[in-house]
């Protein structure tokens, strides 16, 4: 591969060019390949969708930051792409197309002032995984001890900006729905938090000095190491899903690890209070004899003034179908943080549109706890529902946005379910209320 193809369009113009040309060849690729469909079949039509899909992804991948992010987020939405997009889609996660060589060496130079063999023993220009905003590279430290070296691309920032300014310029004018300005807000911010890495070196560490179930691995931060951008941290050889699942692990060691990995999420969440907020299967590794390693806390959300509490009492009340305490339970929660003047305006708005617009979520989400274990096999359409009723709220002029945590839940615990469904488990879902219960958390520590 040229050395230009490896540098990040800054410019806008650049930008569109790189989507142009790669819509450009992803059209040829398809309409070769439904030419061909037309003499040799459905064969044909599929592999030609799949060449498109990936010529896409090329072009995303030269972009990377916002336009990688978007293909993430589009990976996991399975009724949204044709399946040969959704695999092309989901190596946005982790196998994104990487830097050259020359400029992996320049982003160590401008932290160090050194090049990477004066800093590593040993140090891999090849990248072990890339994903939207950075690479990962393998290296060794003088002691001996392995490690991850992450590098922000270099000038990642900068289109960034230049995207947010386009999509800020051209399009949210254009956009009425509160809701979509609400996500872009969050996108933005959380695009931000994600190019600090002296924000993700402080959540590493505090989550590596927190957890110490057994089963779970949080990578060890080397400050020592940590410049700008770039952050080195205790080196993970576990595998991602889908190398894990072509392992061919047992039924058995599916459930063991999905159990420890849903306790782990729900832990952070209603017991910590401090979640891991972009749930993705890039952010996952996973061992044979059912270890689970987290990685990328450059997305960590924060339930404050009691909102994991109070988000506990909201889902009880729904339990209980008790309408009056469903509604109290919500404005307790929702008006927090949201944009209605005071609880009695957002108590009639709520009470005027939860049967229409909110209820059919709430059911969806209490399906799980109605048996004792729930079987993603025979559930596989539970996140495809929760989605399909998440945009039919999206869509609907009268829905408004209450209290931002319920919305990075929200996709917190879709992202894990998407995560599970995949793997295909059947596991123990516990009330949230659960994991505040210093009875209940024994038995929930000594599955971990």
């Amino acid at each position: 591969m040229n050395k230009k193809d490896n540098k990040i369009p800054i410019h806008p113009f650049s930008r569109g060019t790189v989507v142009a040309k790669s819509l450009g060849k992803a059209g040829i690729s398809y309409a070769t390949g439904y030419a061909k469909s037309l003499i040799s079949g459905e064969e044909a039509k599929l592999a030609a969708q799949e060449k498109s899909a990936n010529q896409i992804f090329q072009g995303l991948g030269q972009l990377k930051g916002l336009a990688l992010k978007f293909a993430q987020l589009l990976s996991m939405e399975k009724d949204l792409l044709p399946p040969a997009f959704q695999k092309a889609f989901a190596n946005a996660h982790y196998k994104a197309p990487g830097l050259n060589r020359a400029l992996v060496r320049k982003v160590i130079q401008n932290g160090f002032g050194e090049n990477p063999e004066d800093i590593f023993s040993q140090f891999d220009l090849a990248p072990t995984a890339a994903a939207s905003l950075g690479q990962v590279h393998a290296a060794t430290l003088p002691g001996g001890e392995k490690v991850a070296v992450k590098i922000q691309y270099p000038g990642i920032d900068q289109s960034i900006e230049k995207d947010l300014q386009v999509i800020r310029t051209l399009v949210l004018p254009r956009m009425k729905d509160l809701i979509v300005l609400q996500l872009f807000d969050e996108l933005e911010e959380k695009t931000k938090e994600e190019l600090d890495y002296e924000l993700e070196q402080k959540n590493t560490k505090e989550f590596y000095d927190t957890l110490h179930f057994p089963s779970i691995k949080i990578p060890k931060v080397y400050p020592d190491y940590c410049r700008g951008h770039v952050l080195t941290t205790e080196y993970f050889d576990g595998k991602h899903l889908n190398e894990f699942l072509a392992s061919s692990p047992s039924q058995e060691m599916i459930d063991l690890i999905a159990q420890r990995l849903y306790n782990l999420v729900m832990y952070c969440c209603f017991s910590l209070g401090k979640f891991h907020a972009d749930p993705n299967p890039g952010n996952y590794m996973f061992w044979e004899d059912g270890k689970i390693g987290i990685l990328d806390f450059g997305c960590i959300k924060e339930f404050e003034h009691e909102q994991g509490s109070l988000m506990i009492n909201m889902w009880e009340a729904v339990a209980s179908k008790d309408q009056e305490k469903i509604s109290e339970a919500y404005t307790n929660f929702g008006f927090n943080n949201s944009t209605f003047s005071n609880r009695e305006e957002f108590k009639a708005y709520f009470e005027k549109h939860y049967e229409s617009m909110i209820k059919p979520f709430d059911d969806w989400m209490l399906e799980p706890l109605r048996d004792e274990y729930f079987d993603l096999k025979k559930h596989h359409q539970f996140c495809d529902r929760g989605s399909a009723l998440f945009r039919k709220a999206m869509v609907n002029p009268d829905f408004k946005i209450f209290n931002s945590s319920f919305m990075y839940f929200d996709r917190t615990w879709m992202g894990l379910f998407r995560i599970l469904e995949k793997m295909g488990a059947k596991i123990k879902v516990r009330n949230p209320a659960d994991f505040q219960s210093k009875e209940i958390l024994k038995e929930i520590e000594n599955e971990m």
